[in-house]
């Protein structure tokens, strides 16, 4: 046992002691006769009935016997408590005569020493009496007085104390010299009196709640508990179907009320009714057992198939012996099955908790123990064999059991918040490391990128070297080698090797995706070429959107593009001025880069064999533009550039 688990049970117990010392101690003694000296006599009546038969009997309504005879030879001597034991099985047909157990109390001749200034009612307390009913009479020094009109009924007389106030104005204690106390019987009927309390009302009154709360209140505030417990139990249990223990442990939850049903009704004037609500509420407790010693087994997961089955057997033994239809009552020996049972199963389940049980278990075996020996406790208080001034103490068992399973549900809530935090560790590691090789295969990727980029850019600077300034210096060397030169002749295609290579270089120049930036480049470029020519450049630039598509590749189509409408514009239009127009669209989904002429024009359709016009739609094509070409004879060319803003996601 852990010191922790050590303390917690010293803890219990401290604060369960109290509670049992208030109920047997007595905080206003000074004030009140406590009686245990008495004189008892026994009068018997001729009438003969089986037991069966008394108890079919309805309750006598009026005081049948009348006043005890105040002959002293009749009476002996007796000390209260005084009890009559109880046999474990009663016959219940053989023929019992009625009888009256009287006890006399003989009071002191002056008040109680702590009795309150203006006490003007008394009353009379006993923690317990077993008889069905009661009479009470009282002697003033001249004659017998009924205490009550009528027997007092105490059937439920396990929970309920008994508190009687002189109904007059109180006697002054001096006038008060017997009290006799009346149990109506049939002959071996086991029974019990408890001591007698004899004072002011208002002092007994506050002994008897506190009693009663002992033994009603709060057995229903813990049956409750335990219900509401069992009911959580079986919610969980029709949702997790393979795990039975929430089921045993729900049943034993539910079960446990009805033990304590006396605590909340009346047993039923019918005998017939209400021995079977005795033996419903007294069976329960073997539902109790056997279902709590199920979940415990169900718990630990070492599982004894023999023994949850002999167990099941006794149990049902004793509940059958226990049924309201044998000529016997056999109440105490189911108590005693169910007892030997409990010692015999809470000892295999130490057993099994000190041989490396968990602390939940430990925990629940120390419960258990504690609840066998309520259990005992309570079979000796109703076998008459300890005092009847006890009170049951088994329905305080609820407490520890429901300490015992939070206890286990405490342990089991921290486990699996443990085991969690252990996975999502494990789980954030994975990931961690995952990540880590993501990202490096990213950057390995990154670098093929780079380098599959570079060796690109390579490639499409070899050719458009090879296409475009290559070209030109090749024409100009074949010009030079026919050996009929012209200067100017020479000097196009050098100026044309140069604009191809000025344009190549414009394209690598950062833009930042600005078609605006790109264009003025082109103006710087050609402007003087077209003047040179005679043309004169008019140019209408609208503000235009970024393009982000718009990098160095894309650059070099479009400059390629407009580069060869300057250049038919110079070459074959005739035309004097040259307009280059960018805007955007109404919608602002597209752009537009217009180069237009006012020269001879021509018809599209008829463009000859040259392919200037169809390089300059596959350029169009491959940035996902459109072209457009506008031109007649005598009418100028127009060529317009459509791009998207956004290029589509595919």
């Amino acid at each position: 046992m852990t010191e922790r688990l050590r303390r917690w049970m010293l803890l219990l117990a401290t604060a369960c002691l109290p509670l049992l010392t208030l109920a047997r101690t007595a905080p206003l003694q000074d004030a009140a006769w406590h009686v245990e000296a008495a004189d008892r006599a026994i009068t018997a009546r001729e009438d003969t009935a089986t037991a069966a038969a008394a108890a079919s009997q309805p309750r006598p309504g009026t005081l049948s016997d009348g006043p005890p005879a105040l002959d002293d030879r009749r009476w002996a001597p007796a000390t209260l408590p005084d009890t009559r034991r109880a046999a474990l099985v009663v016959p219940l047909g053989e023929p019992q005569r009625r009888m009256m157990a009287w006890y006399r109390l003989r009071l002191p001749a002056h008040a109680p020493a702590g009795t309150p200034a203006g006490t003007d009612r008394w009353a009379l307390y006993l923690p317990r009496v077993t008889t069905p009913t009661l009479e009470l009479w009282w002697h003033d020094g001249a004659q017998w007085r009924a205490l009550t009109p009528s027997p007092v009924a105490v059937q439920e007389r396990w929970s309920r104390p008994v508190l009687l106030a002189w109904p007059e104005a109180a006697p002054p204690a001096e006038a008060v010299r017997l009290v006799a106390l009346g149990l109506p019987l049939r002959e071996a009927t086991p029974y019990a009196v408890s001591s007698a309390w004899i004072g002011p009302e208002a002092a007994l009154r506050l002994r008897a709640e506190l009693r009663l709360s002992l033994q009603k209140t709060l057995p229903q505030a813990m049956s409750v508990a335990m219900a509401a417990l069992g009911l959580l139990a079986l919610g969980v249990w029709l949702r997790r179907r393979r795990e039975r223990a929430y089921l045993y442990f729900g049943l034993a939850c539910l079960a446990w009320p009805l033990r304590n049903l006396e605590h909340w009704a009346d047993l039923p004037g019918d005998p017939a009714t209400a021995a079977w609500l005795w033996w419903l509420a007294n069976t329960s407790i073997s539902w109790v057992m056997l279902a709590t010693y199920w979940f415990v087994f169900h718990f630990d997961s070492r599982r004894h198939p023999a023994v949850e089955r002999g167990l099941l057997a006794l149990v049902t033994l004793g509940a059958v012996l226990g049924l309201p239809l044998w000529p016997f009552s056999a109440l105490l020996l189911q108590h005693a099955i169910n007892a030997l049972t409990s010692l015999c199963v809470t000892g295999l389940l130490t057993a099994r908790a000190v041989r490396g049980g968990r602390p939940e278990l430990r925990v629940i075996v120390a419960a258990l123990w504690a609840c066998l020996g309520f259990g005992v406790h309570d079979w000796l208080l109703i076998s008459m064999t300890v005092s009847p001034e006890s009170i049951l103490l088994l329905p305080y068992g609820s407490a520890l059991l429901i300490g015992s399973f939070l206890f286990m549900g405490w342990r089991r809530f921290i486990g699996a918040i443990e085991h969690a935090e252990a996975v999502n560790a494990t789980l954030e590691s994975q990931l961690a490391e995952r990540e880590a090789a993501l990202a490096a295969q990213h950057e390995q990727l990154r670098q093929i990128e780079r380098q599959q980029a570079v060796l690109l850019e390579r490639q499409r600077l070899m050719r458009d070297m090879h296409d475009g300034v290559g070209a030109a210096l090749i024409s100009a060397l074949r010009v030079v080698e026919q050996g009929s030169p012209s200067a100017s002749g020479v000097a196009e295609v050098l100026r044309a090797a140069v604009d191809d290579l000025r344009i190549a270089i414009d394209s690598l120049e950062p833009i930042e995706h600005d078609l605006a930036t790109l264009l003025a480049g082109l103006r710087a470029r050609m402007g003087r070429r077209l003047e040179g020519a005679g043309l004169t450049l008019h140019w209408s630039m609208a503000d235009l959107p970024p393009l982000p598509w718009l990098d160095a590749p894309q650059a070099l189509q479009v400059l390629r593009l407009l580069q060869e409408a300057l250049a038919n514009a110079i070459r074959h239009a005739q035309a004097r001025n040259v307009r280059i127009a960018a805007n955007t669209d109404p919608q602002g989904r597209r752009v537009f880069v217009e180069v237009a002429d006012d020269g001879t024009g021509f018809q599209p359709d008829r463009s000859g064999s040259g392919r200037g016009l169809a390089n300059m739609r596959q350029r169009a094509a491959s940035l996902q533009g459109q072209l457009e070409i506008d031109s007649a004879a005598a009418r100028g060319t127009v060529v317009r550039l459509w791009l998207p803003v956004e290029l589509p996601a595919s």
